[in-house]
């Protein structure tokens, strides 16, 4: 359970890549680590993680090698950055990756903001990626005055 999902595409024209299954991957494995970071913006339906490991059968053994977001129109591809620390760089926006350092990050500054991918640069300047949906607050009936917000992936006006 977990690991590719056996189509072929994405990468440079001729190379061949396979299509991870993030909804199976393995817990503590980067792949769910990617799976839990991204579906912060994004549903798992919408997320394209392609490896170049075709012949590779251990799930947690997969490299990352290129990640598309179809809906945003973002696509990110792994490589080193300058201390030869492999990062998911945007391919659309230059110098930008993805990052989990939130340790930089004021709780002033995202405080109201419930779910966002962090993108950074390494000139150590951040910027919060939103997802595009409506934030709705929970029916919790033992806290009915919650302050908690989720977003409403069902709201239909916002999906189309």
């Amino acid at each position: 359970a977990g690991g590719a999902a056996g189509a072929a595409g994405g990468g440079e024209e001729g190379e061949r890549m396979v299509l991870l299954d993030l909804m199976y991957a393995p817990r503590r494995s980067r792949l769910h680590s990617l799976a839990k970071t991204l579906s912060n913006v994004e549903t798992l339906a919408n997320i394209c993680v392609w490896t170049k490991d075709v012949g590779r059968k251990d799930p947690e053994g997969y490299s990352i090698d290129a990640v598309e977001l179809p809906r945003l129109k973002l696509t990110f591809t792994a490589r080193k950055d300058h201390n030869g620390v492999e990062r998911l760089f945007s391919v659309d926006h230059a110098d930008l990756f993805i990052s989990n350092d939130h340790s930089a990050l004021s709780p002033r500054m995202v405080g109201g903001i419930p779910q966002f991918l962090l993108l950074s640069n390494l000139r150590g300047e951040m910027q919060l990626l939103v997802p595009v949906l409506p934030p709705r607050r929970p029916k919790i009936t033992t806290q009915p005055f919650t302050t908690r917000l989720v977003m409403d992936r069902t709201d239909q006006e916002w999906i189309h």
